[in-house]
């Protein structure tokens, strides 16, 4: 079990820094290229510090572990929205403007609902799949239109910092040498849970949802913690 455990441990520390260290090669060679701080925003933050989730969630429906997949799914919605907003909260006041809960939150909450009615038979079909992924589209186009809108109306975050003008070849390997960091975690965090489950004889499903899940939301709770400690409260 010892073993196991190094393993999970191992992972969660390759998937964490790798994560952690990809973003911020992404949000700068975007801005290095001229894309706009709303795109780098809206994507290169927001679903970068989800990759992690994707990529755990993804290796182990891909060995058959959809327990152990479906359970960090839920998991790290479950500690977005309690330990990450948490920890912030107790940094700062979370308050926000009306517009952007009424528009975010809603989203959330509609995602939350198409999970729970794709899952109420206990199964995810391949048509519930494109459906949900479907729903993720329509939420990023979303995203960035709201994003535009916020920027026209000049309410959007102050992102200049990330105008970076350093070397672009040599941030380009770096962003590739934590993606295979960041792969090579997730592949160790798998097979660490998935062999803790079958030694100390608890479901896959606990496991991801306890252990995998916050380990995974670990690069959002940093990203929430250092944005509330600057008072950046929308971000």
């Amino acid at each position: 079990m010892l073993s196991s455990v190094m393993l999970l441990v191992a992972g969660l520390l390759l998937l964490t820094l790798g994560a952690d260290r990809f973003v911020v090669s992404a949000a700068r060679l975007a801005g290095a290229f001229g894309l706009s701080p709303v795109l780098i925003g809206a994507l290169v933050v927001g679903l970068g510090t989800s990759a992690p989730e994707l990529l755990v969630s993804g290796l182990a429906a891909g060995r058959g572990q959809i327990d152990l997949a479906i359970g960090n799914v839920v998991g790290s919605n479950v500690a977005n929205v309690t330990l990450v907003l948490g920890a912030a909260a107790l940094i700062t006041p979370m308050a926000s403007r009306l517009h952007t809960v009424r528009r975010e939150g809603v989203m959330m909450f509609l995602a939350l609902i198409g999970l729970a009615v794709a899952l109420w038979d206990l199964s995810l079909s391949r048509s519930e799949a494109i459906g949900l992924a479907t729903g993720m589209a329509v939420a990023i186009a979303l995203l960035i239109w709201w994003a535009h809108r916020d920027d026209a109306a000049g309410e959007t975050l102050d992102m200049t910092s990330v105008a970076w003008r350093g070397n672009t070849r040599l941030e380009a390997i770096v962003g590739l040498l934590t993606l295979a960091m960041t792969l090579a975690g997730a592949d160790l965090l798998v097979r660490g849970a998935s062999r803790l489950a079958a030694e100390a004889g608890i479901s896959e499903a606990f496991v991801g949802l306890v252990i995998v899940s916050v380990g995974t939301s670990l690069p959002e709770l940093a990203t929430a913690v250092a944005a509330a400690r600057r008072g950046e409260v929308e971000l």
